[in-house]
């Protein structure tokens, strides 16, 4: 099992199934897990493609991402001083900055899930998985968008549902 897990988060309950997957993957109860989050792009914070995104506004995204981090290591009913939460800045080149971190983080195992877009879906978006599977320092676990929430005796991760 591994010491060191890195857990990529993108803010959907689709995404949240790996947090559970990576406790399982514990070499046992000391060891780390960091759940990283990325900033937003402008447009995607109401900003035309080009224009520069105010001060104020990547502040409270800031927020928004640590608020969200904090919130699903909140639902962890155990391991609350071995869960790390990182917030990192946008970058275009999203599974290279993960490789990065993950480079950085000493991590010897990436657990995240795909959203399994096909066809235009897919060639829009890319596939940011994919991509770290084949640049990341680490082993890659992938997910599927239909895997199910595993919950044991240990540990208790989910929304609520």
């Amino acid at each position: 099992m591994f010491d060191r897990i890195l857990v990529p988060l993108d803010g959907s309950p689709v995404a949240e199934v790996a947090v559970s997957f990576a406790l399982g993957l514990r070499a046992d109860p000391s060891s780390e897990i960091t759940l990283v989050r990325m900033q937003e792009l402008g447009n995607e914070l109401g900003y035309p493609v080009g224009f520069p995104v105010a001060t104020d506004t990547l502040e409270a995204e800031r927020l928004r991402c640590d608020t969200y981090l904090l919130t699903v290591r909140a639902r962890l009913t155990r391991a609350l001083d071995t869960i790390r939460c990182k917030v990192l800045p946008h970058h275009e080149e999203v599974a290279a900055e993960l490789a990065a971190t993950a480079r950085t983080e000493r991590s010897q195992v990436i657990v995240m899930t795909a959203h399994g877009w096909e066809g235009l879906g897919r060639t829009l978006r890319g596939s940011v998985a994919e991509e770290l599977a084949r640049i990341a320092p680490c082993p890659v676990l992938i997910l599927g968008p239909h895997t199910e929430m595993v919950q044991d005796s240990k540990e208790h991760v989910g929304s609520g549902k």
